[in-house]
Order: C-alpha cells, then structure tokens, then sequence
C-alpha cells in the first residue's frame, strides 16, 4: 500500500515541473520582447543581476537557461 505522502509528493513534483515550464515560457518571451543577440548575452545579465543586488546565477548558469527556454516547443 502507498503511504499517504506520496500523493503530496506527486502533486508537489507535478507543479514544480509546471511552475519550471512556465517560468521557462516567460524567459522566452522576455527574450524575444527584449531582442537578445544569440551570444554574449549571459554576461549582461549575470551583470544585471548582481546591480539589483542578487548574487547569482552565473553567466554559465544564465545561458544554459536562455538555451532551454530557446528550444521549448511550442504548444499544440
């Protein structure tokens, strides 16, 4: 029999896997709105950034999330 956590669990991976697409779909469209060039952008960001006070992500970070948002298909 399946513990009554496993459900609280399925459902919490369940809207971590939508809350990543979905935060993936917004960088897509920030990207496009903000006509990204396709290189060096990961440095100006990973800059942005620690102005606004944040201490990461890094570019390497930065870019492998501009990538993944990139390559999302579109729906239907």
């Amino acid at each position: 029999m399946f513990s009554s956590e496993q459900p609280k669990e399925s459902v919490r991976a369940n809207l971590d896997a939508r809350r990543e697409k979905s935060l993936l779909r917004i960088i897509r469209a920030l990207d496009v709105m903000a006509k990204l060039p396709n290189r060096g952008s990961a440095g100006s960001i990973e800059k942005q950034l620690q102005e606004l006070g944040f201490s990461g992500p890094n570019d390497e970070t930065i870019r492998k999330v501009i990538e993944e948002a990139r390559g999302l298909a579109v729906d239907g």
